[in-house]
């Protein structure tokens, strides 16, 4: 369920005309559910479809409440034009694509054996950087660009329009291991990635996917181009760790696929740099100010999206009571 659900939400939100990147695959030869939208990629195997080709099924987020609801052992169906997925006494069925095209993964995940530089991310720095993500630069950009400057310390760097002062977050806890490199990513890549409880990030170049690998579980990234990459500067702004929630400090849930989803801490804003003179200090400031606009439009976003799934779920879970009935 829980890989049901991820795949799902690693997929694209809206159809293209080339392949059917909303969809889930479900590959019978090795085992794996799949979801891509085109820049990020997540492959889960291990598991057994009774079925040899691969499906593609409509994603849902009747998944994500499922886990909540029957945790256990699912069991997995398929008839003519539908996938039933039962998970105690409730039974989904999801409608197959037998049209749609979807991409070769494979060729996609980089291989293991390359050289390669690993980031070992440390969870409390996972927990600390998601908050942050959103309050760093250039959150209102199109691909909304950080950099991962992985060297000496673990660096993700940010800029808006004022690139000469971009602002730092820096995971002191974190480890590289590799050669020094810097790769420009989408923020809400990396953010996904830690969403989904990876904590080791592999990048073999600047330009090639960065691989996220977990046992069973693999997840892809593209990078940007190397315009994205934002160097180091003399006057960056130190981007402080979000300090914990009053009384939840030394708590945090299971950042694995299926646990609980922990609350981020609200992000503490960015400091002023000391004694610079009046426009520094108005430089700083308003760096601070758009980092907090960036933050509120999440938060607006976020709390959107909740009520359309909030929605979703009220009217999966009335359709499960009806069915339950029925069949009670």
């Amino acid at each position: 369920l829980a890989a049901l659900d991820a795949a799902g939400r690693t997929g694209a939100t809206a159809a293209t005309t080339r392949f059917a990147l909303t969809r889930v695959q479900l590959r019978g030869k090795d085992g794996a559910v799949v979801g891509t939208d085109g820049k990020q990629l997540l492959v889960h195997r291990g598991f057994v479809f009774p079925w040899a080709d691969d499906v593609l099924v409509a994603r849902s987020g009747v998944f994500g409440v499922l886990g909540g609801l029957a945790p256990g052992p699912v069991g997995v169906g398929r008839t003519g034009a539908s996938v039933w997925v039962a998970a105690g006494p409730w039974a989904v069925a999801v409608a197959v694509d037998p049209k749609g095209r979807f991409p070769d993964v494979v060729e996609v995940v980089p291989r293991s054996g390359a050289e390669a530089t690993t980031l070992t991310v440390h969870p409390a720095d996972a927990d600390a950087l998601r908050a942050a993500l959103p309050t760093l630069p250039g959150v209102d950009e199109p691909n909304r660009p950080v950099t991962l400057d992985l060297g000496g310390r673990v660096v993700v760097r940010a800029a808006g329009d004022n690139r000469a002062r971009p602002a730092e977050f820096v995971l002191a806890r974190s480890r590289v291991d590799g050669r020094a490199v810097r790769v420009g990513c989408d923020r809400r890549h990396l953010a996904h990635a830690l969403g989904l409880g990876f904590r080791v990030l592999r990048v073999t170049a600047p330009d090639q996917p960065v691989a996220c690998p977990d046992g069973a579980r693999t997840f892809v990234f593209m990078p940007l181009t190397a315009d994205a990459v934002v160097e180091p500067a003399a006057g960056a702004t130190r981007v402080r760790p979000p300090k914990p929630a009053a009384g939840r400090a030394g708590k945090s849930a299971p950042a694995g696929p299926g646990g609980p989803k922990s609350t981020p801490p609200p992000p503490a804003a960015a400091r002023p740099p000391g004694g610079g003179g009046l426009v520094e200090e108005a430089v700083a400031v308003r760096d601070v100010l758009r980092a907090t606009l960036g933050r509120l439009r999440a938060v607006i976003a976020g709390a959107r999206r909740q009520r359309r799934q909030d929605r979703v779920v009220r009217s999966t879970l009335a359709s499960l009571e009806q069915l339950k009935t029925r069949g009670g």
